[in-house]
C-alpha cells in the first residue's frame, strides 16, 4: 500500500506525508529511491537521472526515512519537505519517490539467476517497485486542461470519437477523461469509466479515442467527453466537456 500517488507542494504547502503500508504477513523491509521519468507525445514514461532535468526536484525535497521494516500490517509515514531557495526560478519542478519491497526484489533476482542456470523455477511477476509523484510548485499555479480537436468517424459497427486533451500554464495536467453519450435533451443517457491522465510540462497535449457501439448512440444522440480535473494542489477547477454530434 502506498498513499497518496500523487504530493504537490507549493508556496502554502511546504511539506507533506506518503504512507507506506505492509500488506503482507511477514516482515519486510523498504527502501526509498528517488527517480525522474520525462514524458513522450503519446504519454510513456521513461527514465532519467534525477540530477540530470533542468526542472528536477532532487535537490529542493528532504525525504525521510530512507529504509525501514515493517511487520505484515504496519504502516510507516514519509515525510516528504521542501527548500526553496530564493534565488529559484519560478516553475513546477519534480521527482518520483520509487518505494522498493526489498524483500521481493529479491525473491525475483533468485527465479531470474535460477532461469538464467537453465534449473526448474516458476516465474511469479513481482511488483517491487510502486512510485508518488512530487511536484513542488513556486509562484506558479495550475491551470488545468482544455478539450480540443473533436471528431466523430464510422468505423464498422463503431462509432469512433477523437479528440485531444491539451494542457494549460505551465504547470502538469492531472485529470480523469470520461467518454458519455448525451441525450436530445441534453440528459446523460450512459458514460464509461474514467481513465486517468497525466500530462508533463514537457508536453502539450495528448490524442485521445473512443469507440462505441453505433447502436447505443439513438437519433440525435451525441457522443462526448468530459474532462475531471483531479489535481489535489487545484481541487477548485471545473470540469470541461465537449460534444461531437
Amino acid at each position: 500500500m502506498l498513499t497518496p500517488g500523487t504530493l504537490v507542494l507549493d508556496g502554502a504547502t511546504r511539506s507533506g506525508e506518503i504512507t507506506v503500508g505492509n500488506p503482507g504477513e511477514a516482515v519486510a523491509t523498504f527502501r526509498v529511491d528517488n527517480a525522474f521519468f520525462v514524458q513522450a507525445p503519446n504519454g510513456q514514461l521513461s527514465a532519467r537521472l534525477p540530477e540530470t532535468p533542468s526542472n528536477s526536484a532532487l535537490e529542493l525535497l528532504r525525504v525521510g526515512p530512507r529504509r525501514f521494516a515493517l511487520a505484515g500490517g504496519e504502516g510507516q509515514t514519509v515525510r516528504v519537505a521542501a527548500r526553496v531557495p530564493r534565488e529559484l526560478a519560478p516553475g513546477e519542478y519534480r521527482l518520483h519517490l520509487a518505494v522498493t519491497n526489498l524483500a521481493e526484489q529479491a525473491a525475483r533476482a533468485e527465479v531470474v539467476q535460477a532461469k538464467a542456470s537453465h534449473s526448474l523455477g516458476v516465474v511469479i511477476p513481482f511488483n517491487v517497485a510502486r512510485g508518488v509523484r512530487v511536484l513542488l510548485r513556486h509562484q506558479v499555479v495550475p491551470e488545468g486542461g482544455r478539450l480540443v480537436e473533436l471528431t466523430r468517424s464510422r468505423e464498422g459497427s463503431n462509432v469512433v470519437l477523437g479528440f485531444d486533451v491539451q494542457r494549460l500554464g505551465v504547470t502538469s495536467l492531472l485529470a480523469r477523461v470520461v467518454p458519455f453519450i448525451r441525450g436530445p435533451d441534453g440528459q446523460e443517457l450512459k458514460s464509461w469509466p474514467a481513465i486517468g491522465t497525466t500530462i508533463y510540462a514537457e508536453q502539450t497535449h495528448r490524442h485521445f479515442e473512443t469507440r462505441v457501439l453505433a447502436d447505443e448512440l439513438r437519433q440525435g444522440a451525441s457522443l462526448c467527453v468530459r474532462l475531471e480535473h483531479s489535481d489535489p494542489g487545484a481541487p477548485q477547477l471545473p470540469a470541461v466537456e465537449a460534444c461531437a454530434p
